[in-house]
């Protein structure tokens, strides 16, 4: 199957950009947010501090691989259409154990955007955005009074060696419908088979 995969991206222009387009999407998607405390209302709007951070932790070998596309691709973050300054290789993106963590600050009255930008200017959300102030408060247990039920913080539950199992994959059929459909056409699957998984996975192998 996959050295069909690669022949067909080799000769078919359209193909090659849809899984161009997912692998950027799959990049996007190892950077989630957190936030520092309850953010603060006033007159319908929230201001508060958090920081984005990266599923691929400094002992993973696949976080050197993949700050040095991001910043060879001169890629950047966006908070609510605003560009972050910096480089993802500048030390204001890393924290002193040497994991990604950018602190950001913030003030919105409904959902908010976080994403990533690449070198042609096209932007992919990080993973769960857009995000509602309400559930990252809920999700992270901050009106909780010891946090969440086992006292975790979203980080310590989050799968460090994220690998792209069933659930993940099923997450990204969800989330990338249109694009699945162009491979489900090309290949003649649906988009659930086992072979449409294998896909999947070479879509995200081909940017590594």
């Amino acid at each position: 199957m996959i050295p069909k995969i690669k022949d067909m991206v080799r000769t078919d222009k359209d193909l090659s950009q849809a899984i161009d387009e997912i692998s950027e999407c799959i990049i996007a998607s190892l950077f989630y947010f957190e936030l520092d405390s309850i953010p603060k209302q006033r007159n319908g709007e929230y201001s508060g501090s958090g920081c984005i951070l990266c599923l691929r932790r400094r002992s993973d070998p696949a976080l050197v691989a993949l700050i040095d596309k991001l910043s060879r691709s001169s890629a950047r973050f966006l908070v609510c259409g605003v560009e972050i300054p910096g480089s993802v290789r500048d030390p204001p993106f890393w924290d002193g154990n040497g994991n990604f963590r950018k602190n950001i600050t913030f003030k919105v009255k409904g959902e908010f955007m976080i994403s990533l930008k690449d070198a042609r200017g096209r932007e992919y959300p990080i993973s769960g955005a857009p995000f509602s102030v309400e559930k990252l408060v809920a999700a992270q247990g901050l009106n909780a009074y010891f946090g969440t039920s086992d006292h975790k913080r979203k980080s310590e539950l989050v799968n460090e060696d994220w690998t792209l199992d069933d659930s993940t994959l099923q997450g990204l059929e969800q989330e990338l419908p249109d694009m699945l459909k162009t491979f489900a056409l090309k290949m003649g699957h649906s988009g659930s088979a086992p072979e449409d998984r294998e896909i999947m996975y070479f879509v995200y192998k081909h940017q590594e």
